[in-house]
């Protein structure tokens, strides 16, 4: 419960503010840590969210893979083949791009193109989003864009963000549209975020901290070469000690440390016991507890 309530609070002091209004009632730090725990947005090599960038469509689809029951599906952006005219082989969204496109969330246009690094707009992103809840053109009330509009506002995914019909997206809209989504119904009438295998809290919110802590790694010990395995760069991970910020050069030998790879975060703690070993199963020579 300890690491947990620390975890929560370094969730806190690495907000980034953007003085927009939080969706649902939920604070921001929720928010962008939900978004992160499911590795809908990654930081850059210094692990900045870059909320107030543009996304582009080639962005945006790998966040409705990330969002969707086939994020486990896509072992690594890049494939073998030419999907688009554009979207060349080895291009690093390939793979989410293909599934996007399989699953009728994103098209491309008439001209054999996807335009990958062209921005989106906020009708584009709505249009995607309602077909990943199963929502269809007959559903809607009206024809494109203000249908889409409608719909997404009305299913709370626009809770958050001030853009409108015509504008275009940043990524911290992204993150509150794509928090929103977890907990927007479904044309079938489910909570999306249960559809996923997700829980929610008695708020009705995802449950942030089984979340985070059903994604967090480890422990591993601080000792000589532990980082020559460790599966993320300390220099660019944001390092917690006992619930401080620190760098990587504060931790110590016999820390014990817990990681999560989508929020490029660690954790690492010092507490310890000590105490007489009394028994050695199987032998002393080979103990396995």
């Amino acid at each position: 419960m300890k690491r947990l309530c620390t975890l929560c609070l370094a969730l806190v002091m690495a907000v980034t503010c953007l003085g927009a209004v939080p969706a649902r009632g939920a604070d921001l730090a929720s928010i962008q840590g939900t978004v992160q725990a499911l590795g809908i947005m990654t930081g850059d090599e210094n692990g900045n969210l870059n909320l107030t960038g543009s996304i582009t469509r080639a962005q945006f689809a790998k966040m409705l893979v990330m969002a969707s029951p086939y994020k486990d599906a896509v072992s690594g952006g890049q494939s073998n083949y030419s999907l688009f005219s554009d979207v060349r082989q080895g291009h690093w969204a390939t793979e989410y791009i293909r599934v996007a496109v399989e699953q009728g969330w994103v098209t491309g246009y008439s001209d054999g193109s996807f335009r990958p690094e062209e921005t989106i707009k906020l009708e584009e992103a709505a249009a995607s989003l309602l077909r990943l809840l199963g929502y269809e053109n007959s559903d809607l009330v009206g024809s494109y864009p203000a249908a889409q509009v409608n719909k997404f506002h009305a299913l709370g995914l626009g809770d958050g963000i001030t853009v409108t019909q015509g504008q275009l997206l940043t990524r911290g809209d992204c993150m509150y549209i794509f928090y929103n989504l977890m907990t927007a119904e479904t044309k079938s009438g489910s909570v999306y975020a249960t559809t996923l295998g997700y829980t929610l809290n008695a708020s009705g919110e995802i449950d942030l901290v089984g979340l985070l802590n059903g994604a967090m790694e480890g422990p591993v010990v601080v000792e000589s070469g532990w980082q020559d395995t460790f599966p993320l760069e300390l220099s660019s991970a944001s390092i917690y000690r006992n619930g401080a910020a620190v760098s990587a050069a504060a931790l110590q030998d016999y820390d014990v440390v817990y990681w999560n790879r989508n929020m490029g975060t660690v954790w690492a703690y010092s507490d310890k016991v000590t105490g007489a070993i009394q028994a050695l199963e199987p032998s002393g020579s080979n103990p396995t507890s």
